[in-house]
């Protein structure tokens, strides 16, 4: 468990830093500087860019781009998959590795409660956008037939990652998380079997955060844009 709550920390505080940068990068002009004045400007501007979401305003800018990243999906099933899928995850992600690294005990009561309930919301609205979404991302398809499909789930995404990674590594991961955690409640395995499953479960909830903040930056607005 130690070890787990060392790594979940250690590897978003990484590749959230890592992201916070490339944007300090595209933001801020600073030419040929030595390392620490260039570490604590991105600092200062890491501090103020985190304080201005809890700004007035803040939290209109946040909700008005969600705004915008739903409306560029007529379709009613697809809005509701979308929302469902990254609130539910949200709150998984809350319960589910926050209090794995900041909690001794972990999940136990209402909480736990909520984050099954949490659980298969997310993997329906999962299924329901691999139903929808997943012919865009077959690895065979031409990149000219991706791009021409109409309003593709990721077609607002720059094309520097991988993106059809990306996409199946959640689903997969996703996947994960729903299987261990329903295998882990069945009577039919040895108390060491469970304790892999719960393990297997935590890493693939990390392994998912990692790649939805990876979505969320390549969603959010770039520097200048």
């Amino acid at each position: 468990m130690t070890a787990f709550r060392v790594v979940s920390l250690a590897t978003v505080m990484v590749l959230i830093a890592l992201l916070g940068y490339r944007r300090f990068q595209a933001s801020v002009l600073l030419g040929k500087q030595p390392f620490l004045s260039t570490f604590r400007a991105y600092l200062f501007w890491a501090a103020r860019t985190t304080a201005s979401l809890f700004k007035k305003g803040g939290w209109g800018k946040t909700r008005s781009f969600f705004h915008v990243w739903l409306g560029s999906y007529p379709e009613s099933w697809q809005k509701l998959a979308l929302s469902g899928a990254w609130l539910s995850f949200f709150y998984l992600a809350a319960s589910g590795l926050g209090l794995a690294i900041f909690c001794p005990r972990g999940l136990y009561g209402i909480p736990l409660l909520l984050h099954v309930l949490g659980g298969g919301v997310f993997i329906l609205c999962l299924t329901l956008l691999v139903i929808l979404r997943a012919k865009d991302y077959l690895p065979l398809l031409p990149e000219q037939k991706q791009l021409e499909r109409r309003r593709s789930f990721w077609r607002s995404f720059p094309a520097s990652l991988p993106r059809p990674i990306l996409f199946w590594l959640l689903v997969i991961s996703g996947f994960s998380l729903a299987l261990t955690a329903l295998l882990s409640m069945l009577p039919y395995f040895a108390f060491e079997a469970q304790l892999d499953l719960i393990a297997i479960h935590r890493y693939s909830g990390l392994i998912a955060l990692l790649t939805a903040i990876l979505f969320l930056d390549q969603a959010l607005p770039r520097p200048g844009s």
